[in-house]
């Protein structure tokens, strides 16, 4: 379970990076800059990363075990 958790919590990490490293980059945000939310969710089986776009789009990363999938 330990593993899982790195695992997701590195995932989210790497996001985050992406985001603030390529504002930092950027300088100046246009009027249709998409902006990222991240969250992360512990759900007692697993955690999973939630990355939602300003546009609607979003993207569930789920950390839970390989056997409870089908």
């Amino acid at each position: 379970m330990h593993l899982r958790r790195m695992r997701t919590l590195l995932v989210a990490l790497t996001a985050i990076l992406l985001v603030f490293g390529a504002s930092a980059f950027g300088g100046v945000q246009s009027e249709d800059a998409v902006l990222l939310t991240v969250s992360v969710i512990d759900v007692g089986q697993g955690d999973s990363v939630l990355i939602a776009t300003s546009d609607g789009h979003a993207m569930l990363v789920d950390g839970g075990p390989a056997d409870a999938s089908s």
